[in-house]
Formats: structure tokens, C-alpha cells, sequence
């Protein structure tokens, strides 16, 4: 939180010392996104310690995995447009599964934020679930090295983003500790093409997901 405070108390001093109204309205415009920022950084705190103390019990109901992924993709179109990156999304159809809707909601918002937010300006982000029930995200990360791959879920860890330094290296971290409350299995991959994956697997599947998945082996 040291960052943000002081580039709020530097706007300040700017915005104080001002005489032009037009600087002295940028100042508190500026500040104002600073503190939503630092809003961001502390709720997501509160949140990783919740997690990790165990605190957040799952309400499992059934959901529809494609129709989430989906909506989560439409929500991150204007962050994707900005940066002119390509989502492309490879699903089945309806895929029901067992799990906590609102963590189930932030677990795909952090992964897919993290992947379009670190893809290189005018890069493909893919997103693919199974028949058994696997879900990748990959994005091209020229920035990772293979000695970054384990440290991606740890807390404040941060590296060059095709987006810039604006994150707070906290996005892995609480999609990890979402996923070992939804008990689902997370893992992180660099291919040797320089694309990073992100899995996810262990969704406990609805008996007709778990057929469907049967029937398109055989």
C-alpha cells in the first residue's frame, strides 16, 4: 500500500500548491482512481486471508460452466478491445457442474483478467473446456521466464504486464486460494512457445455432464 500512498500524498502537494482549476481537478481526479486502487488492494487482502483462514464455507449449487465462462468473457470485452486483443473460446455446450456460484464467478474473473491483462497488445487469449471437464486459459507471456511459473501465486509478486506495473500481484494468489476452497486443482504452464496455460480441473460434474463426457470418448 506504500505505492498508492504516496503518489496520493504527491497529488495532494500538487493539487494544493495548484493555481490553475484545471491542474487542482486532474489532482482529485487522479487521487480518486489511487484510492480505488488501494480499495481494490485491501479488499482483496480481506479476501485472501478469508480464503486461506478457511473462512468462506462454498454453497455448491449447480451451474452451468459454459454460460459462466461466457458471461465472464463479455465482461472483460471493453478491457480486451482497449488493448485490441482477440478472445477466442472453445467450449462445449451446456456443461453443469457442482460448485460456489459468487467463488466459482471470481475464481474465472482472475484468471481471465490476469491472461488479458499480461497478453502482448494485439495477442490471442484462448479459452477451452473439455469434455472432462478441463479448463485452460493460455496467453502469450514473452515476459514470463520458466523460473517465474512456481512464484505466480504468491502474494505481491510482480513482473513486466503487456498492460503495464498497475497490478498488485494479488490476482494468482486469490484464484489459488479460490481454488483450493472450491477444491478444484490450479496449475500454471509455460510452453515452450512461450505461451503460459492456466488449468483448471476437479469440477465436480452433474451426472448429465459426466454421461456427456462419456459418450464423446466412446
Amino acid at each position: 500500500l506504500r505505492t498508492p500512498l504516496a503518489e496520493m500524498r504527491l497529488l495532494a502537494d500538487v493539487g494544493s500548491s495548484g493555481q490553475d482549476p484545471d491542474v487542482i481537478r486532474a489532482a482529485i481526479r487522479d487521487i480518486g482512481v489511487t484510492a480505488a486502487e488501494m480499495e481494490r488492494i485491501v479488499e482483496s487482502l480481506l479476501a485472501l486471508t478469508r480464503y486461506e483462514a478457511g473462512l468462506e464455507v462454498p454453497q455448491p449449487e449447480p451451474i452451468d460452466l459454459h454460460a459462466k465462462l461466457r458471461r465472464q468473457a463479455a465482461a472483460t470485452k471493453a478491457s480486451s478491445d482497449l488493448r485490441d486483443l482477440k478472445l477466442e473460446l472453445d467450449l462445449p455446450g451446456e456443461f453443469w457442474v457442482h460448485a460456489d456460484s459468487a467463488l466459482l464467478r471470481r475464481l474465472l474473473a482472475n484468471l481471465l483478467g490476469n491472461a488479458i491483462a499480461h497478453a502482448p497488445h494485439g495477442s490471442t487469449v484462448n479459452v477451452s473446456l473439455s469434455p472432462s471437464g478441463e479448463l485452460q486459459m493460455v496467453n502469450p507471456a514473452p515476459h514470463l521466464g520458466p523460473a517465474d511459473v512456481p512464484r505466480l501465486a504468491e502474494r505481491f509478486f510482480r513482473i513486466g504486464a503487456g498492460a503495464g506495473d498497475s497490478h498488485s500481484g494479488l490476482g494468482l494468489a486469490l484464484a489459488a486460494a479460490i481454488a483450493k476452497v472450491l477444491q478444484l486443482r490450479l496449475a500454471f504452464m509455460l510452453r515452450s512457445d512461450g505461451c503460459l496455460v492456466a488449468s483448471v480441473d476437479g469440477f465436480r460434474l452433474l451426472d448429465t455432464s459426466a454421461e456427456r463426457s462419456v459418450r464423446s470418448r466412446q
